[in-house]
This record gives structure tokens, sequence and C-alpha cells, in this order.
């Protein structure tokens, strides 16, 4: 992969741009760095448990990735909190990878592991907060229940507190999300038992410790005094945060390089242990009693971290306003490459553009296409001028754009609901400066741009499309003469092969002349509409409908008997009884109606059909005037 002659580790991290990833994908960086090996992140938005046609999408990097290209496969398998993602992963990396794969801080069946003893240090740090702190109610906020480390460190809690001798309540351990979502829903689970409110709290995460920390101040109940608060993993969330968090610190650093040290071993046919393990320790602060001083220096640079987010803040809301406001692709790359900053010192940006063209539009699809198009390259922020490239997909990039240096990508597919426009492919100037919390955003706003010209593109040049070509009667919504021709002539063939009846009905209003002249052209119009109506309400999609002429309506079915055709004119007949009686109109709209039935042969057929029923149709017109 690449062209460069060195082995490609692939790395499937969810949410690159959260810090705990930046963490562990700059250590992953360095490493390989180190054994001069190539490494691709493929990354996602951010994928939830739910069935829109976002979500179901977003789960489509497991078929883009090309999973039979690398040589070892890293998966962090807990930054994905949705199970039918992980299960589609694990589905699809045990089927189609033909290299190790090592499963990192998550044990996976059929998976090399590089685990910590973090899940097991819980026991530890819930004795501390009873036998030093005097903790009395501790409670925990567990993850979704069936993730891993949720599951095994609720289990090092619960024998910590049977050690004890202390009581697990019912409201003692509440199921949460792993991520930021669920304060609101912990604090009234927690404190719904006066009689038993906690005076410490164990989150299963640093990201779920932080929600909570914030939910219970808005409600009055201070941290430490009140309530003690620590959590598990020791990401920058639990440092930049006043109270700072008490939690479970793990060498992610370390077990990033042991990682790549097992892939190399792994690759080179070196034996390995199943699992590799890298020990973890306590760090006691603020949020449990445990009072180290916040220096000014430690406030400051948190200070600076606030405003640095808050100035990001403003220039991504300029992006997507310039953005929205684009007027054709060119711009949309210009504004791009402009803003590439947003990203940070991005050195090497490619945009991969999926889907088929037709004419000037690109017709994007549901599925990974097998082919990609090079639709915009930046090489130290300078625009490339991109020919029409097209390569295979799997390579990720056109062979022209690559050289022969140590490369570490960043991947991330760009889509709309259901239609995969491509994907971004970001080096950065460092390559330990991995994408931070505006690498979502960034791509988002892109994604949200392409989809907002081609679709303005088509609506274009669907509408010349139908200046030239309109099958549709303007006035009643049902085809008009062209559109009923284009619909008979493609299903003709079909019909052919059946030994079935061709069918034509003839619809004609009643009295459109007398409505024009006694009360206008626009109740004449409303006339001709309401039976237009009744009759497409009643046929639904059992054939064509068309407005033939002023008054004139012609129905196109196929059938075995005539009986289908004498249901469809009693439910017209009685559609337009209801409308009539509804209306008020001091008029009736009213029809004649007639048909015929022919055995389905020569083309010729359909046109003596229509002749033969509206025959008919003028025997009940006739029939009508004669019998006032």
């Amino acid at each position: 992969m690449f062209y460069n002659g060195r082995k490609t580790i692939g790395v499937f991290l969810n949410r690159a741009e959260l810090e705990f990833q930046q963490v562990l994908s700059k250590s992953l960086t360095k490493t390989a760095k180190e054994c001069d090996y190539n490494i691709v992140f493929l990354t996602s938005f951010g994928i939830r448990e739910t069935e829109t046609m976002y979500d179901l999408y977003e789960k489509n990097v497991v078929d883009f990735a090309p999973i039979e290209a690398f040589d070892a496969i890293i998966v962090a398998l807990d930054t994905y909190d949705t199970p039918s993602f992980r299960e589609k992963l694990i589905e699809g990396l045990h089927s189609r990878a033909h290299c190790p794969v090592i499963s990192f801080r998550e044990a996976a069946e059929g998976f090399y592991g590089i685990l910590s003893d973090a899940n097991s240090m819980v026991e530890e740090l819930v004795c501390h907060l009873a036998e030093v702190n005097g903790a009395k109610n501790i409670c925990f906020m567990a993850g979704y229940e069936g993730h891993y480390d949720s599951q095994v460190r609720e289990h090092y809690y619960r024998i910590a507190m049977e050690k004890l001798g202390l009581s697990v309540y019912e409201n003692s351990v509440f199921y949460g999300d792993m991520w930021k979502g669920k304060g609101e829903a912990a604090y009234e689970f927690f404190f719904s038992d006066d009689q038993h409110r906690p005076d410490a709290i164990v989150c299963a995460n640093d990201f779920m410790a932080r929600a909570l920390t914030s939910t219970l101040q808005m409600h009055g109940i201070r941290v430490p005094q009140d309530v003690m608060v620590s959590g598990v993993d020791d990401s920058p969330e639990s440092r930049d945060v006043l109270p700072r968090l008490t939690s479970i610190a793990v060498d992610y650093r370390a077990m990033a390089q042991e990682a790549i040290y097992l892939a190399r071993d792994l690759i080179e046919g070196r034996t390995r242990e199943h699992n590799t393990y890298v020990p973890a320790r306590i760090l006691y602060r603020e949020s449990t009693r445990n009072f180290a001083v916040c220096e000014d220096k430690e406030r400051n640079e948190i200070y600076r971290k606030l405003n640095e987010v808050l100035e990001k803040h403003s220039r991504q809301s300029f992006f997507s306003t310039d953005m929205d406001g684009c007027a054709d692709y060119e711009e949309m790359k210009q504004i791009a490459c402009k803003n590439l900053r947003l990203l940070g010192n991005c050195k090497e940006f490619y945009l991969g553009l999926l889907g088929e063209e037709n004419g000037d539009i690109r017709q994007f699809q549901s599925d990974i296409t097998p082919f990609a198009k090079l639709g915009m390259g930046v090489y130290e922020g300078s625009l490339l001028g991109v020919p029409d490239m097209e390569f295979l997909q799997k390579e990720l990039l056109p062979r022209e754009v690559c050289d022969d240096s140590w490369k570490v990508y960043y991947i991330r597919i760009l889509h709309n609901r259901e239609k995969i426009f491509g994907y971004t492919v970001v080096q950065f100037e460092n390559p330990l400066d991995g994408p931070d919390e505006f690498y979502h955003d960034w791509n988002l706003t892109l994604s949200q741009t392409i989809n907002n010209l081609y679709a303005t593109r088509y609506l274009l040049r669907l509408n010349e499309i139908n200046q030239e070509k309109s099958v549709t009667d303007y006035l009643t919504g049902l085809c008009n003469r062209r559109g009923m021709e284009d619909y008979i002539h493609e299903k003709w063939p079909c019909w052919a092969q059946r030994e079935h009846y061709l069918i034509c009905g003839s619809v004609d209003l009643d009295g459109l002349k007398y409505i024009n002249d006694t009360y206008g052209h626009k109740e004449g119009d409303w006339a001709i509409c309401t039976v237009a109506d009744a009759i497409n309400q009643t046929l639904g999609e059992d054939g064509i409908a068309a407005r033939t002429g002023g008054d004139e309506f012609v129905i196109v079915l196929t059938g075995t008997d005539e009986q289908k055709i004498l249901v469809i004119e009693q439910k017209i007949r009685e559609s337009l009884e209801e409308k009539n009686r509804l209306s008020g109109k001091p008029y009736r709209a009213e029809c004649s109606m007639g048909h015929y039935m022919t055995p389905i042969s020569a083309r010729e057929s359909f046109e003596e059909c229509m002749r033969l029923s509206d025959i008919e149709m003028y025997k009940e017109k006739k029939a009508k005037k004669a019998g006032r």
C-alpha cells in the first residue's frame, strides 16, 4: 500500500479527535515511525445505536476499509460504544483479515490483546474511599450493559463493597453510556432515594465522571465536599476540569508502544503471548478530598486551553457559513483549502469521491464502489491541479500523488444519510499532531457542502430535463399523454410475456362546458382535479392514469378478467359522490366511463383497445343524456 515498500498497520479508532484518542494515535504513530511502518487510522464521525439512515451508513467504515491490504490491524474496540457496530467490526475482521489483529484495552476472542490491570484497580480505589476518606455509601456509574471494561470494573466494585461489608442498594449502580450524555439521568437515579444518598460515586470512565460532576454542581451538590467523584483512564478530561478528578491512570503510551511492537513481532513471524498486560496506578486528586493544591500555572494552562477552543469554535463558525454560501465546487475547494488550518498543521489533504458520473452529475450511492476519483488535493497549503484521476478505492489514493516517504494518514468517510460521497485523507506536518475535536466538525461541514452542491446541480439538471420532456399534467398531477406512452413502452415487453388482458378505461368529465360558462374556468379546473383525484386514489399502483385532453382521462392496466376494472369504476363513482357531498358546490363533478379489454398481442392492440373503450364511454354518456 502507498507504493513506498513499507508495511502498513491499519487502526480502527472511533472519534479520533477526542482527547484519549489523540493520546493513543500520537503514541501509535511515534512507535510506528521507529519501526518504519506506515500507519492508517480509519475513523468515524461517531456511531450511535439508532436505525437512522445516518447511523446505518456511518457503519460502512467496515466495508470501506481495505482490511485485506493491511499487514497488521489494531482495533480500539472500547472507543465504539455501539454494540451492533462492534459486532459488525469484529465479524468483518474475522472474515476478511489475513493478518494479525490486535485488540487494544479490551480482550476479544480470536485477537491478540494489549491490556491493562486498570479494571482490577477499581477494588483498591473503592477501599481507599471507604477506609481513608470515610465514605459509607459508595455508588457506581457503569457503562451500558454488555460493555466489557464496564462489566469488569463493576465486578471489582462489588468485590470491594463485599470486602468492606458495605451494602449495594437498588440505586447504587446506574448504567450510563461511557460518554457524556447521562449526567442528568445519573443524578436523578442516585439521588431519588433520600435514605441512601451517595457520599462517593466511582464512574467507569472519566467521560461519565466529568459529566456527572458538572451535573451535580448545577444542582448545588458540591464535589468533593458533599459527594466524592472518581473516574478511570486518567484522560485529559480528568485533569482539565476543576476540581481535578481522581482517576486510575493507564500508561497508554506504553500500551501503544507495546501494540506496535507486538504487531512488528507478529509480522516478522515471532511467537508472542496471546495477551500483554501493562500496569496501572491510582492518581488521587481534589474530587475525592485528596486536596493537592492546584497551582496557578495549572489553572492558567486550563484557561489557555479553554480560550484556544473558543477561538477555534469562532473560526469553525465562519468556515461553516462560508461553505454554506458556496456557489460551485471550485469555490468549495478554495474555501476548504483556506480553512485547513482548523484541522491543525496539515501537510497533505485529499478528497476521494465515490460514485458514478452521469453527464455533469455525480450519482452518489448507498454502497461502497470499487473505484474512486480524486476530487481535491492540497500539499503544504497549495491546491494541486488534480486531473481526473480514477483509481481503485482499496488503494485509498492514486499512485500519482504517492511518494516513497513514510505515511501516517487519517481516513474518514463522508456521507449524508445513505449517500456516500467519498472520504478525506489527512497527513499532518508533524505526524504526532493528530486531529483534535474540530476534525469532526470540519469533515461534517465538508460532507454537508458536497451534498448541497450536488443536490442543487441535480435539481437544476432535472428541471432542464423536465422542460425538454415533461411527462406530467400540470393541473392534475397525473401523467400526460407522453407520460402514458412512455409507461406503456416500458411495460409492454413484460406484459407481452404474460397471458393477461390489456384493459383500457375511458373517463370523461360530464358538463365541463356548463360549469365553465356558468361558474367560471376556475371552477371547471376544480371539477377536472376532483375527477383526477378520484381516479388516482382509486387506482393506486395497479396501473396508470393519464389526462389526455381537457376533460378526458385514460386508465391503463392489465388483468385476468373484467372484474378488476368494474371494481375501479365503482370506487371512482363512490369517491366522486363523497367529494361532491363535502364540497358544498352548486354543481356536481360527475363523469362517464367505459372500458374494453383485449388479449395482449401486438403493440397495435393498445390503440384499438383505446378506441373501443371510448366507444363504450360514449354509450354511457349518451344514455345519461337520454335519461334527462
